[in-house]
């Protein structure tokens, strides 16, 4: 028996305040002095899309470059940083420890 033809992915959407990793990487290690934030691909992609506020995240376009930007990205923010967040943490909790670490920063 044949499988019912699964339905297209929809098409992404465009990026809205996009910001290239050198930004990001550069915004993080001023912000938060060294300091990463990292998670399993897991839980990025399935925070992405529960997200209602942005649209990154949500179609495989997007996902592909997340998991892109996990496997090229995070081990050079990692070797740069002093201080690594589990983001497997509840997000209030890692707001909080983000706001301790921003508060600790002259």
């Amino acid at each position: 028996m044949e499988e019912p033809d699964r339905p297209a992915d929809p098409p992404c959407p465009p990026k809205v305040g996009y910001q290239t990793t050198a930004k990001i990487a550069t915004h993080q290690r001023n912000t938060f002095g060294g300091s990463g934030l990292s998670a399993p691909l897991d839980v990025l992609l399935e925070r992405v899309s529960r997200r209602t506020n942005n649209p990154y995240g949500n179609c495989i376009e997007h996902q592909a470059e997340i998991a892109h930007f996990q496997r090229t990205v995070e081990p050079l923010l990692r070797r740069g940083s002093s201080l690594e967040l589990d983001g497997r943490r509840l997000v209030p909790e890692l707001a909080d420890a983000i706001a301790q670490l921003i508060e600790q920063t002259p």
